[in-house]
This record gives structure tokens, C-alpha cells and sequence, in this order.
């Protein structure tokens, strides 16, 4: 079968378009920086909090979001995310998980990406497992499907994107309404109400979100250690279902996360070269 897939369909693949220099294909592994220690939890947190975050609330959000990406700053680290969404009779429409890696410059890393059963229609094919190496100036697209595994080799896509999911976080701040501060087990607790809006991707159907609250934990330092979404909204298809949804992340082995260049790499770049010597 043919192994093309939608430059279109690329682009809005995990938002990941932008530029990159160079044109040569990396070919070596990058292994984790030296290790971090985590910082030891305090009987108050919040007697010093971090920059953008009071006992009443967030402060200054882009302050805020900073802290988070200054602490992953020049470290490796690993981002594991799930994602679900739920009619009333039970039927999974989304069943995401994911496990993204990021090497210690934050130039090169990973994705995992497996869509449980919940298969998701795109690139002109069902795909229900997306790999992707980034390695600074190319991004590398491993599609597999029930019926055939496609390649795809793209200049600069995958590099805009911060790592450090410091875009993500940043919205949800901006969004926070009725937030509650506290502290549990040396950490700090952020809950709030978020702003009503439509989810759209790539990989799920369009929700218009009624109602959706989030809780972070956040280290002294505002470091974001975990995530969790929670919101009901309709489906923008004309049935006008409502649905549920779950979305969490976790930041985890920071210093201690391994990148290795996945082995379907030099298939991934034949693929490629053998479609453009085909036209």
C-alpha cells in the first residue's frame, strides 16, 4: 500500500510544526544529564511559594509557568499522559496513552503514543500506534495500523513545541477561575474551575466543553508534578451527545530519563527516500 501521508495531516499531529536548520539525519543516542535531586518537601510549601502563586491564588501566570519550565531547564526528564472521553452508555471514544521523553538540551526526544482500542482516522489511514523521534532537525513518523505500519521524515516538524509543556500549563492558569490553594504531603495543591471552550485534535472528536476543573501539584519551587483535567461537554457532530472526559499528566525521571533513537529509524528514512526518488 502506498505510505503517504498527509503533510496536512502531519502538521496538526501533537502541534508539532515549525523550522529547523540543517538537513543532515542524526544517528547517535542521547543519554540523561547528570542526576537532579528532588527537592525535599516542606511542612509548609507555601510559606515561601513560588513566583506567580499566593495562599489566595495565582498571582502572575506567566511567572508562574516559568518556574515550571526553569526547573526542567537543561535536565532530562519524562512526560506520561492519558487521555479519555466517555459517552453515558460507557463506549470509549478516546483512549489515550502516551509517553514522551525528553533528552537533557531539550533538542531531541521521543513519543509513544498508543490509542487503546479507540483507533484514531487520519492521515487517510486508522492508525493505532504513532512513534516519533525528533532529533533537532528532522522529525521521524512511525504509523502503524491494523493493516500496515507507514513512515514519514519531515524537515523541522516537531521543533517548536516547548518540552517542558509550559504553552499547556500556561493555559490553564490564564483559564483558572474559583481557584483553591493547599497543601498535601509537603506539595501544593491548585484546583480550579476553567474556562468553558471547544477541544479539537487530530486524534478525537470536537467537544464543546460546558464545564471542566483542573487540580495540579506543584513543588515549592512551582514545578508541576501532575495534572488533571476534568470536563463534560457535546459532541460538534450534530448528535449533541454529552460526553466526559479525563485528561492527566506526569512528570516524572527528571535527570534520570534514557534517550535511545528508535531502531525503525533507518526504515523510516529508506521509506522516505525511496518515495521522492519515486515522485
Amino acid at each position: 500500500m502506498r505510505q503517504l501521508i498527509s503533510i496536512v495531516g502531519l502538521v496538526f499531529l501533537v502541534l508539532l510544526a515549525g523550522c529547523g536548520g540543517g538537513f543532515g539525519f542524526d544517528t547517535g543516542t542521547e543519554t540523561s544529564s547528570t542526576v537532579t535531586p528532588a527537592p525535599v518537601p516542606t511542612d509548609d510549601p507555601l510559606s515561601s511559594p513560588p513566583t506567580g502563586l499566593s495562599e489566595d491564588g495565582i498571582t502572575d501566570s506567566s511567572a508562574l509557568a516559568d518556574a515550571h519550565a526553569e526547573a526542567l531547564a537543561n535536565t532530562s526528564f519524562t512526560i506520561k499522559r492519558n487521555h479519555t472521553l466517555i459517552t453515558p452508555n460507557g463506549t470509549r471514544l478516546v483512549d489515550t496513552t502516551s509517553v514522551r521523553r525528553i533528552g537533557a538540551n531539550h533538542s531531541h526526544w521521543t513519543i509513544e503514543r498508543a490509542f487503546n482500542g479507540t483507533n484514531a482516522r487520519s492521515f487517510e489511514r486508522i492508525v493505532e500506534h504513532l512513534g516519533i523521534w525528533f532529533n533537532g532537525t528532522h522529525g521521524f513518523y512511525q504509523f502503524q495500523g491494523p493493516n500496515e505500519t507507514a513512515y514519514r521524515v519531515l524537515l523541522g516538524i516537531g521543533g517548536v513545541e516547548d518540552p517542558t509543556s509550559r504553552p499547556l500549563l500556561l493555559s490553564y492558569y490564564v483559564q483558572a477561575e474559583s481557584t483553591t490553594v493547599s497543601t498535601e504531603n509537603g506539595r501544593i495543591q491548585l484546583r480550579a474551575n476553567l474556562e468553558p471552550e471547544n477541544k479539537r485534535s487530530p486524534f478525537m472528536p470536537t467537544v464543546n466543553v460546558t464545564e471542566q476543573t483542573v487540580v495540579l501539584t506543584l513543588t515549592e519551587t512551582g514545578r508541576v508534578e501532575r495534572y488533571r483535567v476534568e470536563y463534560i461537554g457535546r459532541l460538534v457532530n450534530g448528535s449533541d451527545m454529552v460526553v466526559e472526559g479525563v485528561r492527566v499528566g506526569r512528570f516524572t525521571r527528571l535527570g534520570e530519563t534514557q534517550l535511545e533513537r528508535p531502531d525503525w529509524i533507518p526504515t523510516a528514512r529508506n521509506a522516505t527516500n525511496a518515495r521522492e526518488q519515486t515522485g
